[in-house]
């Protein structure tokens, strides 16, 4: 009896440790009010940095724009500083940062006035040491009503991917797709505009060519019948031309309900909410689009996806569709092999940003404007 007392109490305790472990981490922030991230990318060693912005919260501008180091492993924020809103701004935020171990940089978008959406803007970068003092600032020649879409820095050179218009046509003027290219001064190396529309989403490059996913804009008289249409494409960089596009959208798409992402070798992986459930298609970096099935989904809204180096799918939304304010979202895990489907936790809160690291899911979220956390699942 003694013997099997000790062995269901063993067995208990090991239970308790399983479950235990597959409890998600939450770290609180120690950040400002109001403080909405844009973005969040690894460091290393469980460092994380995020850009946006801080919001007014009588008229929803964007009054600052910060940079904010986390260390999850300490749980505690390194440090916060904001960017400097050159002369004649009054709003902004800023939209990536990333570091090449002996600083942070970070690439903000300042507009001329307080509206809202994709209002004209300009671009900067700004050097900041690793314990978060601005070191230099500069604003760049790329063009004006810009947006940003990606920033990478390989091999000591910042890429920088988005779209532009005409400000004075008050969105009615040329749309065009750029890559900027910059050294660690700042100096610019590059710069490719296409005038040809543009995407609001993600960018990737890989072998001389941008892969481009989103929302796309055409110029006025070419292709507006199929304006704010998502699309896929891939644009020769050396001969600075389309090599294809490819408009995916499904016809029973549930609207607003779909998200793209890419993999470093130019592949996108698309993912949409429809009337019967989830489509999952892959895009060639030659442009050959699979099609499978609907997939059986949960989630009554997909707020966004993210792809694991083992395959796996982590799914965020909402599961009750009755409820248009519910304060978490559910996260899923599903198997791209078995297309099987199973709840891994919830995040409190309005979500923001979120990525995945070292095995590990990270989601922002605020539970009001003073309180924000960040929540960690394992995932492998």
């Amino acid at each position: 009896m003694r013997s099997l007392t000790r062995i269901l109490i063993l067995l208990c305790a090991l239970l308790s440790a399983l479950c235990a472990s597959a409890a998600p981490l939450v770290v609180p922030l120690d950040l400002p009010k109001g403080f909405q991230p844009y973005s969040i990318s690894a460091v290393g060693n469980g460092v994380f940095c995020m850009a946006g912005e801080i919001t007014d919260k009588d008229d929803g501008t964007h009054v600052a724009m910060p940079v904010a180091v986390v260390d999850i492993v300490a749980k505690k924020t390194r440090w916060i500083t904001s960017i400097p809103m050159d002369e004649d701004f009054v709003n902004g935020s800023a939209r990536g940062c990333v570091t090449d171990g002996h600083a942070y940089y970070a690439l903000s978008q300042a507009t001329t006035y307080a509206g809202q959406g994709r209002s004209p803007g300009a671009l900067a970068l700004t050097r900041i040491s690793l314990d978060g003092k601005l070191e230099k600032h500069s604003q760049l020649d790329i063009g004006f009503g810009d947006w940003v879409n990606s920033l990478s820095l390989q091999d000591g050179v910042f890429y920088i991917e988005g779209g532009s218009h005409d400000p004075e046509q008050r969105g009615r003027g040329e749309f065009s797709t750029f890559l900027a290219k910059y050294d660690k001064n700042f100096k610019q190396l590059e710069k490719i505009m296409l005038p040809t529309g543009a995407m609001y989403g993600e960018a990737v490059i890989h072998n001389d060519h941008l892969f481009v996913a989103g929302t796309f804009m055409p110029n006025n008289g070419a292709g507006s019948k199929v304006k704010n249409a998502f699309a896929i494409s891939s644009i020769n960089l050396k001969t600075r031309k389309y090599v294809w596009s490819k408009y995916i959208t499904p016809n029973d798409i549930i609207p607003g309900e779909e998200e793209a992402t890419f993999l470093n070798d130019g592949t996108a992986v698309y993912m949409a909410l429809t009337t019967k459930g989830i489509i999952i298609k892959q895009i060639t970096k030659n442009g050959r689009v699979s099609s499978e099935t609907p997939i059986k989904s949960p989630l009554c809204s997909l707020d966004g996806f993210a792809l694991t180096q083992n395959g796996k799918f982590i799914l965020i939304g909402h599961e009750m569709c009755d409820k248009a304010h519910e304060d978490s979202h559910v996260i899923y895990s599903m198997d791209s092999r078995t297309k099987e489907i199973h709840s891994i936790g919830k995040v409190k809160g309005d979500l923001g940003v979120s990525t995945i690291d070292n095995g590990k899911f990270i989601a922002f979220s605020s539970l009001g404007r003073k309180n924000m956390i960040l929540t960690i699942f394992n995932i492998q």
